[in-house]
């Protein structure tokens, strides 16, 4: 961090903020993903709860969800998997299901299409956050407004 800690109090503060949707023994990379990695299911999990997909997961009756499912309308070239998933969890964020939009079916753990459920959810949920969370809400919406106020608000003289 680029300021002291003061009594541990930021160690608390990003404790608090991290914990909210699931078991704080989630967050712990080590001790619950290690040899699994990114492709086993508690890395999958990983992924949707302390990772790059955990501001998409939402609390659902059942469980949560992440949802990129938006996705399968968008063309890739030939030969390549079309986007589209949305994975499933249950009240201890154990994966449930994938519903894989290209294979247009519900794929649950120990199902033959599993692996690649897993593979079309993660490829969705890199590609969904990029375009949408990343490219179009920081670069077009936040710099746009920043770009915008700066020319408006700033001298021309201004070393920003």
């Amino acid at each position: 961090l680029p300021w002291p800690e003061k009594d541990g109090a930021i160690k608390a503060l990003m404790g608090r903020l991290s914990g909210s949707l699931a078991p704080a023994e989630l967050y712990d990379y080590d001790a619950n993903i290690g040899g699994d990695s990114l492709i086993g299911d508690a890395g999958l999990a990983h992924l949707c709860f302390a990772g790059l997909g955990a501001h998409v997961t939402r609390r659902t009756a059942d469980g949560y969800e992440a949802d990129f499912t938006y996705l399968a309308p968008l063309t890739v070239r030939p030969g390549f998997e079309r986007y589209g998933a949305k994975a499933t969890f249950d009240a201890a964020a154990r994966p449930v299901s994938i519903w894989w939009s290209h294979g247009e079916k519900e794929v649950r753990p120990g199902d033959a299409a599993w692996t690649h459920a897993k593979f079309a959810f993660r490829s969705s949920l890199l590609t969904g956050v990029t375009l949408k969370d990343h490219l179009a809400a920081t670069h077009l919406t936040i710099a746009a407004t920043l770009v915008s106020a700066s020319r408006d608000h700033l001298p021309a003289t201004h070393p920003l």
